[in-house]
């Protein structure tokens, strides 16, 4: 079925706003891991390259398919890849 443009605006719109408050939900718990990390953790966690703000690579935490993290919400006990 051929939607019309504002229909796939429209679509473009609302999987944004789902991107944004998935981003958002990965950002408010990583920050929360984050605060309970000794300084000596949070310096390695700051060391290691999350989501694409140095470009490259690909899978989780790299430009995956679905952008940002891979698409992936990390879940307890989940465990980044480098």
């Amino acid at each position: 079925q051929a939607l019309t443009t504002p229909e796939r605006l429209d679509k473009m719109a609302a999987r944004m706003d789902e991107r944004r408050a998935r981003f958002n939900r990965v950002a408010a718990a990583t920050k929360q891991f984050y605060a309970q990390l000794t300084p000596a953790q949070q310096k390695a966690f700051d060391s290691l390259r999350l989501g694409h703000e140095h470009g490259g690579g690909g899978g989780r935490w790299g430009h995956g398919p679905h952008g940002g993290m891979g698409g992936h919400e990390m879940g307890p006990g989940d465990q980044p890849h480098g």
